[in-house]
């Protein structure tokens, strides 16, 4: 993002149509008259969002994919298990014999270990992400009902007496002036 908003206009670029779709939570924001539940305004419109045949089918497949994946890593995580298993029990049949040394450095060992602890981190991640793909459109916070201050929305107690005192004034100033005016012309 730092080499695409050499400006330094960081915010125009994520907001951009281009980087945007790669950031997962989105806000909606939609603006009644009155005061609304979350059953007449939002679950309509998150009903309509999650019908979507082809986000749906999407979903299903993306969901597949990470059950796949997790099937996979489990396998996988079985085999490490078994393998560390049979290296042990060979490692405590050496030990056994008083008089034999057994001295091997295996340095790869240590990366199957590592191997093993990033797939189990892994998993923990794509069960999150069963979890969070349940729907297509996942309401994380909702909040309704909240006072429009922007404007003079809820500011009319405060502008309506300078309003009517300026326009009092106004008024008065052109009378005033109308009825000097009328003065001047029945003298001349």
């Amino acid at each position: 993002i730092k080499l695409m908003a050499e400006d330094g206009d960081l915010d125009k670029i994520i907001k951009g149509d281009l980087t945007s779709k790669n950031y997962p939570f989105h806000a909606i924001k939609f603006s009644t008259k009155g005061q609304t539940t979350i059953e007449e305004t939002v679950t309509p419109i998150l009903s309509f969002l999650n019908s979507s045949d082809y986000y749906s089918t999407i979903q299903k497949e993306h969901v597949s994919n990470i059950k796949l994946k997790m099937t996979e890593n489990d396998s996988t995580i079985a085999q490490i298990n078994s393998l560390l298993n049979d290296f042990s029990n060979t490692t405590s049949s050496n030990q056994k014999s008083d008089k034999l040394v057994y001295y091997n450095e295996n340095n790869q060992l240590n990366e199957i270990i590592k191997t093993k602890d990033v797939l189990i981190s892994e998993q923990g991640s794509h069960r999150l992400n069963l979890i969070n793909n349940d729907k297509i459109v996942k309401d994380t916070s909702i909040t309704i009902n909240i006072v429009n201050n922007k404007g003079i929305n809820g500011k009319m107690k405060f502008i309506l007496p300078f309003l009517l005192i300026s326009l009092f004034f106004v008024f008065s100033g052109l009378l005033a002036f109308y009825k000097h005016q009328v003065k001047k012309r029945n003298v001349a």
